[in-house]
This record gives C-alpha cells, sequence and structure tokens, in this order.
C-alpha cells in the first residue's frame, strides 16, 4: 500500500517556498542524526533536548519524528499546504531521510526529497470530511483515509499539457515546411563570433592583446564586450557598468580597474593581464565543460552550474553574469540559450505554459529540452511565431508575462512569418489587482482599492497608521505582488533618519584606495539601475528637503543633470516611456521607466515630533490610512496566532487578558504587532521559572510605554482600567505610569 502523509511547511506555511524550490520536506527537532536511533531511545533524546516538554508533548513528538525517518518510504505520496492560493500540493518521496547539519535553519534539519506533482489540489473541491481531517495541527500526520479524495481532485487539476505543447511547435514546423528552423542569421552571428573569440582564438592572444581586444577601454569598439552587448540575434544583456566585465580601463583616470562597488581598485596594467588570463582561462573551461557535458535534463543543468561556479571561483565575475551566458550561448547554441536574464528566461518559460524551476541553469534546461523534443533549433524556439502560437502581445513578445495573455493550447497556429530581428526585453507596466494582493494582514477591501488606485495611477505611496498595523509588511506585500506580476525586480528597503542628505538618497562623492573621488549612487539611483521599487520606512524622520534635493524635479516627471560626472560626462536622471527602469552606461543617465514607484510608511504618532513634509513633497504621493482590525476581527487574530504556537499555546485565561486590553484603543490605538509581539513573549517567557505575574511583565514591557504623551486625564483612565480589569494591581501600576513619565 503507498501512504499518503501531510507535512506542514512550518506556522503559516512560511517555509512552502522553501519546499518548493528545493524539492523536499523538513521537520525540525534538533536532535542530531536520528537514522540510527530506536524507537526507544526517541522519546528520552527528545526530553533531554527540550526539557520543558511535558510528557504528551514529547510523545506527540517522537511519533512525528519516528514517522518521517523510518515509516516514510520512497514512493509515498505527501502533501503540503499554499495558504495564499488555499491550494495542497502533492509530490511524492524520493530519497531515505537525510539529516542537513549545516542548514542554516534549524526548522528544515531533517528532510526528505520530493518531485513535486505538476498539480494542485483546491481546499474548496475536497470532501467535508477530507477538510476536516486536514485540520489537525501537528506537523506530521497520515492522510490514509482521505488518500482517495485529495488524489481524485488532484487529477482534475494537473498539467498534462507537455505533449500538447511539443506537438503543436511540430506541427507548425511541419505545415510551414521549416524543417528545425535553422536561421541564417544566427549561424553567421555564431560563426563569426567564434572566429575571433573562440577559446582556441584566445588562447593565441598574448596578454595585452587579451587585454585590450577583450574589455573595455578608451571607447573601443573593436572589443569582445561590445560585441556582446551590442550583437543584436543572440538576446540582449542591456548596458550598465562596465565592472560587470571584471576589468576595465577608466577613461577618467587611464588606469585599468578591477572589481566592482566599493571592492573597486586600480591597477598596473601587468596587473591587468593577470586578471584578463584569469577571466580568459574560466571562460575557456567553462566552453569546454558545456562542450564535453551530456546535457539533458534538469540535473544535468544544475550540475553544470555547480561545476561552472568552481570554475569561476577565484573570478573577479561569475558564470551567472548576463554577458558571461552570451558567451557560452553564442559558441554552444544547440544547448545554452540566447535568454540571459534569469526574469526573462522564467517569463518565457510561463508563456510556454511551463512553470520556470529555481536556479539560473535549471531553467535553461527546461527551454533547452523543450525545443529538442520538439525538434527545433533553440534559438529559434523565441521567434515571435512560435511563441505566437502560445502567447498573446500587443507590441512584441518580450513585455512581461501576464497569465490572462495565455492562449488556449487547443487553438489553431497562427500563420508564419519570416523570421525578424528579436526586441530588446522589457518589463510590464504597473496594473495591480486588489483581489490579487497577497497579505496575512486584516486590511479591508476599500483599503485594498485605494492602494491599488494610487499606484496604477502612477503615484508613489505612502502608508500611514499608528505603530504596529503592518505598515512595512504591507509595503513588502505590494512589491512582491508587482515582482510576481513582472512589474519589477524585487525592492530595496531603507530606515531615513535624520542625518539623510541628497548623500544618502542620490549620491555623491567617495574617494577609492588611491584617492581619487569617484561617484557613489544613493539608495534612490541604486533601486533604478536594479529595476526594483524602494520602500523608505519612516520616510518622515528624515528632513525630506534636504535630503530629495534634486528629487523633488524627478517626482514631478522632468529630467535632471546632477553636479557629479562618470569619465567626463554629467550624470542625469531621465524619464522613459519603457516599463523598466535601468541606468545606460553609454549616456551615464539613470532612467526612470513607468514601473517605478516609492512606497513609504508613515507613523501617525511620531507627525508632531518629527520632521514636517512640504506640501511640494506631499502632493507627489498619494496617502492611504492603515487602519488597526475592528475588534472582532483583533479577537479572531489573536487567536489566531496563539493556536499558531501549537504546543507552546497560552492558556485560555492569558488569551482572554490579552482580549481585554484591546478596551485600551479607545485610548490610543494600538496596532496588532504589538499584541503578536506579547504574545510571542508570554509564550516563551512561560517556560522559565516562576510565571505567576508574567501578564503584567508583558503589560509593562509593551502596552504602558504606548501611552507616552497622552492627557493626564487620560492616563488616569488608563490606569484606572488596567486596576479594574485585574491586569495590574494597583500598587505596580501606580509605581511604572511613575517610573515612565506617565504622571497624572
Amino acid at each position: 500500500m503507498t501512504n499518503m502523509w501531510m507535512v506542514r511547511c512550518g506556522p503559516n506555511s512560511i517555509f512552502f517556498d522553501d519546499f518548493m524550490n528545493d524539492n523536499m520536506v523538513a521537520i525540525g527537532w534538533v536532535l542530531g542524526d536520528l537514522t540510527d536511533v530506536t524507537k526507544e531511545e526517541l522519546p528520552a533524546l527528545i526530553k533531554k533536548a527540550y526539557p520543558k516538554s511535558n510528557k504528551n508533548s514529547v510523545g506527540q513528538s517522537a511519533g512525528i519524528v519516528w514517522n518521517f525517518v523510518h515509516n516514510f518510504q520512497i514512493g509515498d505520496y505527501v502533501v503540503t499546504y499554499n495558504p495564499e492560493q488555499r491550494e495542497y500540493i502533492v509530490g511524492k518521496i524520493v530519497s531515505d531521510y537525510k539529516y542537513i547539519s549545516d542548514i542554516g535553519n534549524t526548522e528544515l534539519i531533517n528532510q526528505r526529497d520530493v518531485e513535486w506533482f505538476d498539480g494542485f489540489v483546491p481546499r474548496d473541491e475536497l470532501s467535508l470530511k477530507t477538510r476536516k481531517r486536514l485540520n489537525a495541527m501537528i506537523t506530521v500526520f497520515s492522510l490514509n483515509d482521505v488518500k482517495d479524495n485529495i488524489l481524485k481532485v488532484l487529477d482534475k487539476h494537473m498539467n498534462n499539457d507537455y505533449e500538447l505543447i511539443v506537438n503543436k511547435i511540430r506541427n507548425y514546423l511541419k505545415d510551414n515546411n521549416l524543417g528545425n528552423f535553422e536561421q541564417k542569421k544566427a549561424v553567421e552571428e555564431s560563426e563569426n563570433f567564434s572566429n575571433s573569440y573562440s577559446p582556441e582564438k584566445l588562447r593565441n592572444m598574448d596578454g595585452k592583446e587579451l587585454l585590450y581586444k577583450l574589455f573595455p577601454h578608451d571607447a573601443d569598439h573593436d572589443t569582445m564586450s561590445y560585441f556582446l552587448e551590442y550583437i543584436s540575434f543572440f538576446g540582449g544583456i542591456r548596458g550598465g557598468y562596465p565592472s560587470v566585465y571584471g576589468l576595465y580601463k577608466a577613461a577618467k583616470t587611464d588606469k585599468w580597474v578591477t572589481g566592482s562597488g566599493k571592492s573597486r581598485r586600480n591597477i598596473s596594467e601587468k596587473e591587468a593581464i593577470d586578471v584578463a588570463e584569469k577571466i580568459v582561462d574560466a571562460l575557456s573551461n567553462g566552453v569546454n565543460l558545456i562542450r564535453n557535458s551530456d546535457l539533458n535534463t534538469v540535473d544535468d543543468y544544475v550540475n553544470l552550474e555547480k561545476e561552472l561556479n568552481n570554475i569561476f571561483m577565484d573570478c573577479p565575475v561569475n558564470a551567472n553574469y548576463s554577458w558571461v551566458h552570451k558567451y557560452f550561448s553564442l559558441l554552444c547554441p544547440d544547448v545554452i540559450p540566447v535568454i540571459h536574464q534569469d526574469r526573462m528566461k522564467k517569463d518565457m518559460i510561463k508563456k510556454f505554459h511551463m512553470e520556470p524551476l529555481r536556479g539560473y541553469y535549471a531553467n535553461d534546461a527546461q527551454l533547452y529540452r523543450l525545443s529538442r523534443d520538439a525538434g527545433i533549433t533553440l534559438y529559434s524556439l523565441f521567434h515571435e511565431s512560435i511563441v505566437g502560437l502560445f502567447y498573446k502581445w500587443d507590441d512584441h513578445m518580450w513585455v512581461g508575462f501576464d497569465k490572462k495573455n495565455l492562449i488556449d493550447l487547443h487553438s489553431n497556429a497562427t500563420k508564419f512569418t519570416e523570421p525578424v530581428e528579436q526586441a530588446e526585453p522589457e518589463s510590464k507596466a504597473y496594473n495591480l489587482d486588489p483581489n490579487d494582493m497577497q497579505t496575512l494582514l486584516k486590511i479591508d477591501q476599500k483599503t485594498l482599492y485605494q492602494l491599488a488606485s494610487v499606484l496604477n495611477s502612477s503615484k508613489n505611496l505612502i502608508l500611514e497608521g499608528v505603530p504596529g498595523t503592518g505598515k512595512t509588511h504591507l509595503a513588502k506585500d505590494i512589491c512582491k505582488q508587482a515582482k510576481t506580476r513582472n512589474m519589477c525586480n524585487g525592492y530595496i528597503i531603507t530606515t531615513a533618519t535624520s542625518d539623510w542628505t541628497t548623500f544618502d538618497v542620490i549620491g555623491g562623492l567617495m574617494p577609492d584606495t588611491d584617492g581619487n573621488l569617484n561617484f557613489e549612487e544613493g539608495i534612490f539611483l541604486k533601486a533604478i539601475r536594479e529595476n526594483k521599487l524602494l520602500i523608505i520606512d519612516e520616510i518622515n524622520r528624515a528632513d525630506i528637503d534636504k535630503a530629495f534635493g534634486q528629487l523633488f524635479t524627478v517626482l514631478s516627471g522632468s529630467s535632471v543633470e546632477l553636479n557629479y560626472s562618470i569619465d567626463s560626462k554629467n550624470i542625469s536622471i531621465k524619464h522613459t516611456d519603457k516599463y523598466e527602469s535601468y541606468y545606460d552606461n553609454t549616456q551615464k543617465t539613470y532612467f526612470i521607466g513607468e514601473n517605478f514607484r516609492i512606497i513609504a510608511t508613515m507613523n501617525n504618532y511620531d507627525k508632531d515630533s518629527l520632521y514636517d513634509m512640504s506640501y511640494a513633497f506631499m502632493r507627489r504621493f498619494g496617502f492611504v490610512e492603515i487602519a488597526i482590525p475592528e475588534d472582532n476581527e483583533y479577537e479572531d487574530l489573536i487567536d489566531y496566532w496563539n493556536d499558531s504556537l501549537n504546543d507552546e499555546k497560552l492558556p485560555q485565561n492569558c488569551v482572554n487578558s490579552i482580549k481585554l486590553l484591546l478596551g485600551l484603543n479607545k485610548y490610543r490605538k494600538l496596532g496588532p504587532a504589538i499584541f503578536k509581539d506579547m504574545i510571542k513573549y508570554l509564550s516563551i517567557r512561560k517556560g522559565y521559572g516562576n510565571n505567576e505575574n508574567i501578564m503584567e511583565e508583558a503589560i509593562i514591557s509593551y502596552i504602558i510605554t504606548q501611552f507616552e504623551g497622552l492627557q493626564r486625564v487620560k492616563l488616569k483612565e488608563v490606569k484606572d482600567f488596567l486596576v479594574d480589569n485585574q491586569l495590574l494591581s494597583e500598587n505596580i501600576a501606580n509605581e511604572k505610569f511613575e517610573e515612565y513619565g506617565l504622571i497624572f
């Protein structure tokens, strides 16, 4: 009999991505390697490691660990939960028990490898019996009694489309007499590049020739770096700092430079030749490795990436750099695709109705496998007529992925069009859907509509509210959705301070190791260059007029030229109608795309004590207040946080006392994070020594200080509330209110 097991992926499913991305399930219990531990030895081992655990807790833990280590069998089904989609994911166990001693998170220390199925199980489609069974709160338990229902629903949602995808391409090639769709321009560009820069050619160059023939210097266009940057057919690697090549000659100083950022340093020509030879050795060894590898499966490509990383270990560049990948693609076009940015690979895989994997070269494997099985050259897989079989676009196919543009796999093929030069990739403009905003916070629908409307209307956003309402958490959730919808590459988060100047935000001059002054970009320009959104926490802690300077002009939609230069050319900040932000090294210009947003947070209680924001600044932002939940929602949150503690749950009388504290909201609004922190504190504190007065301790630590600055008459009402509800004794209340300067 094939068993089925549930393995929960941590409180609130926080390890769901780890389970999916690393193809495994895991449990905690730091007990060492359990392979040879007997069933009789296990309880004593748990009691020794967790001396505060009672007899029932030890017994339950022993059962969970024993099942995971010994009763799980290769081939058994395993289930875990994705709360964001309300779906269960099913897979098969494919390895014996493993103890990962050097893992960073001890909650994942005991593992089993899993092959996850390409499908899902919506919770709402399961029977009532199955849903109740899945509600069990322990980490690992058997699902044999509801296995048939889970597998039946899974079968309805399995993705069996791969053969349809392959056959659709095959039929298209056949109907249009294209053979394997070889394109003359691709063959010519690959051959031309190989004739100049193959490993065999590079080995015949002496040190100085290598240096000046390969790396950026003196605006010379006859270099390998220039060829890689601007050759069109084999995929764009949009311009950036020349430091990405690991070596370049600075026009301003006429010196060779290696490293990047703060590690950048000037070196002599002789030292530059040594660096050049090291990079060339890595490139040559990498190409030879690819040529001599048997690349067929995802595992083959994953192993390839590991070996390439070893080859590039002592290099100032690595195997995942876009230009390095393009070098490999030009010389090994049959197995390395012409897409060099990981985000673009994942976008294209989705457009082919497939799911991307974790791993830079693992996604190469997906694309190679599809081209191989469909009988099409790998570079032609991305021809607009082929992609057009599966995905609709308005301007060109490199616009970021949008699920609603997928074409039904059963629809007819489009008419053949002659090959055209590929357009440079772009990402997608802002189009947040308030109904898709995923957050664990209790946010009412009206607020979600406001958030989406502000951001979709090209406004920057300020989230305001009392401390603890989860404003920063919400800002991160918004950015994560934007990244999921391919509107950006993620986010950069920073906290404003009273010391901020334009140096922190825009940038300024910094000396290098030789005492030369070079421009160092600030947090705003860094976000632009990396195509990321910018989160500024506690924005009114900074003197905005002093810190933002010329960005006032930029935020109003105008361009500015900074009083700094790179290679004798002034740095500019301009707007572009493209849906991507980037830095153009040729023009020394930061381009702000239609997708860029600043999302800032501001505590209402700080308005009077910190810097005021000018109306000129405020009108460039939309303000949305994040309110505290209603009392019934608040109580549900408190129950939820407590239930998530499992064996460390607080007793009900303790939970009831915390709910009583909600009555203080009429004096000053208290954000949910305050109560969440309080629950966490109490769950830990009750395991140490005498815990008779731990509720008083928690109120003193987390609640009383929130009322600083309140009117005297209100302070007395707060103290009376705590005493009357027996949450603090009168003596303690008087002592602590006076100690904290809350005199009434």
